[in-house]
């Protein structure tokens, strides 16, 4: 079991959006399988991090229409 956060830092320009996670539980087979079978699971998790956070940021900062 993983639980996923995402925190809300206000900045003098802005906020910055912090992600993160927390593994609260993992079976053996899941441990063995984050260790052995999936060896680049950290990079491949920090890019899709890094595109859910994009993501989000292009949502936020669309300028509404005038209209």
């Amino acid at each position: 079991m993983v639980r996923w956060c995402y925190r809300l830092e206000p900045t003098d320009d802005g906020t910055n959006l912090i992600e993160s996670f927390e593994v609260i539980w993992l079976s053996l087979a899941g441990r063995l399988a984050e260790d052995f079978l999936m060896r680049d699971r950290d990079r491949r998790r920090e890019e899709a991090m890094r595109a859910t956070l994009q993501r989000i940021k292009v949502t936020v900062e669309v300028t509404p229409k005038s209209g």
